[in-house]
């Protein structure tokens, strides 16, 4: 940024309002959400990247209308009715899909959403009011503007103008190619061994755990009010092992090591035991007749209760003795992977509800916490992906006033999604539970870059478009390459779910950069080329 505007105080009229923005956002979130998790403490990145692009885009055009020779007002002016507007769209496609994230029921995406919503919405509060501010304040105390400024498109990125109909034949191409042979292959991960941190040893410990302890730390625990009511759980739990191609598998309650028929079985040993009371004995040996009394003394055991048993199998299946109830342990089959999402899904939906009469016992184990967010996950976004596609084209819209204007402006977010899905099924790469938190972002940039360029074209009018990448399109990759290089950090994480998060967002705002600095002008190019003729 300090090469692009060749003055330090840029990064003061950048990061001050996106500072502003995210003490604002932070604030809301504790008072409305309380405290960040696992999902949400991504917020940093993906807000840094977004609501610094805003400051950016603002600042470069301010300083080129001063260049121009406006005075600081009719600037400030001028900047916040062109590039000011297209903040304004740019916020309003991205945020919805964000808050459209409240509609899932797992906590962790539903309160993602929120925050990062807002916070775009108030990064361009921020950068309408107090940026403003800064750039007055800044005048006064005698801050001018560089003479010159940098203008780091490379060469290479004006190919794309200069040769329309061969860039958007190969776009083309290679959008039909993508769609119809490669994204049918794009897969979710399910393996969660895949996205967790490399740990040396782990896998090994894991599988000695297994081997010794029982259901390996992937059994489901049910806690049972009734005790009359854990013969029926065993029945149904038994019932659904024996059937084909079933998850569960064992049963474990503490009557397992509490014998029935206890009073039956005293009364065979005492039989047993008056066997030995014949005068044949006294002809023994000693150290027989020794032996024998060892045996005898085997015959009369005391009763055994749940009470009698020893501390640590009582802990197993009792809990805290102030907590009423006790727990039943279902053991998934040997040899099936719970870290597979799909196993652990199928485990689920076996065992997650036991019904007794009309009471409702449920299974719980951090296995069946896992299934129930990817199912959500899942489940809720095929009703949050047609409404997010939705809200942006009604800002669109809204913002344009014609469908034309509207498709037109959707043709980099097309092509760079569609690209990003190709490298990745060419790639191997897949869609998972860490990843797809950075899609709305993606999709964000990818309507952002097309707004922005567009809403220069459509000022400066047609031939414009060699000037709207020297201002726009530099612009554009400043925020493109900031942004990478904010996320490209997370690539070289320990843990590869993070590392997956990192990558996929690096490729994406790659292949949206392409498609808003090559093939978009290109569009705009061939455009007026057909239109003239």
């Amino acid at each position: 940024m300090i090469w692009r505007f060749r003055r330090f105080q840029a990064l003061v009229f950048i990061f001050v309002p996106f500072g502003f923005a995210l003490l604002w956002n932070f604030a809301i979130a504790a008072k409305v959400v309380g405290k960040l998790n696992v999902v949400t403490a991504f917020l940093f990145s993906i807000l840094f990247g977004m609501g610094v692009d805003f400051g950016i885009h603002m600042l470069a055009r301010y300083w080129e209308e001063r260049h121009k020779g406006l005075d600081l007002l009719p600037a400030i002016a001028r900047t916040i009715s062109t590039t000011g507007r297209s903040c304004v769209t740019a916020g309003l496609t991205t945020a919805p899909a964000f808050y459209l994230l409240m509609i899932n029921t797992f906590k962790g995406f539903s309160e993602f959403g929120f925050i990062a919503g807002t916070g775009l919405i108030l990064s361009v509060a921020s950068f309408l009011t107090i940026f403003p501010c800064l750039l007055i304040l800044a005048d006064r105390l005698g801050f001018s503007p560089p003479l010159t400024v940098a203008e780091p498109v490379i060469s290479v990125f004006n190919v794309g103008w200069r040769h329309p109909r061969a860039t958007i034949i190969v776009v083309v191409i290679l959008f039909v190619t993508t769609a119809a042979a490669i994204v049918p292959r794009l897969h979710f991960e399910y393996d969660f061994k895949k996205l967790k941190a490399r740990i040396e040893g782990a896998d090994v410990a894991k599988d000695k755990m297994r081997e010794s302890v029982r259901g390996g730390g992937a059994a489901a625990v049910v806690l049972v009010d009734e005790e009359n009511d854990i013969f029926e759980i065993r029945r149904q739990v038994e019932k659904i092992a024996a059937s084909e191609g079933s998850i569960a598998d064992k049963f474990y309650s503490f009557d397992r090591f509490v014998p029935d028929k206890q009073e039956e079985k005293k009364k065979v040993l005492a039989r047993i035991d008056k066997r030995f009371d014949g005068e044949a004995l006294k002809l023994l040996k000693d150290d027989e007749k020794e032996k024998i009394d060892d045996f005898r003394s085997m015959l009369k055991p005391d009763e055994v209760t749940a009470e009698s048993l020893p501390p640590s199998v009582r802990k197993s299946f009792f809990g805290k003795e102030d907590v009423p109830g006790q727990l039943v342990i279902i053991s998934p089959r040997k040899g099936v992977e719970l870290d597979d999402g799909r196993n652990a899904m199928k485990f689920a939906d076996e065992v997650r509800e036991i019904r007794v009469g009309d009471r409702v016992y449920h299974a719980t184990s951090a296995n069946l916490i896992f299934a129930d967010v990817l199912d959500t996950m899942l489940r809720d976004s095929k009703r949050a992906i047609p409404l997010v596609l939705l809200a942006v084209v009604v800002v669109l819209w809204i913002d344009f006033r014609s469908w034309k204007r509207v498709a037109i402006v959707s043709f980099p977010l097309a092509v760079g999604v569609m690209m990003m899905f190709g490298i990745m099924c060419i790639f191997g790469l897949k869609l998972n539970f860490y990843n797809m938190i950075v899609l709305p972002t993606l999709l964000g940039l990818g309507v952002d870059y097309g707004v922005y360029f567009y809403h220069r074209y459509l000022e400066d009018g047609p031939g414009s478009v060699p000037e709207a990448m020297r201002h726009t399109g530099s612009a554009i990759f400043i925020t493109a390459t900031t942004t990478m290089l904010g996320f490209a950090g997370l690539i070289l994480a320990n843990h590869m779910g993070l590392s997956s998060l990192g990558t996929l967002a690096v490729i994406g705002i790659a292949t949206c950069l392409f498609a808003a600095v090559i093939s978009f002008p290109a569009l705009l190019r061939l455009m007026e080329n057909i239109k003239s003729k």
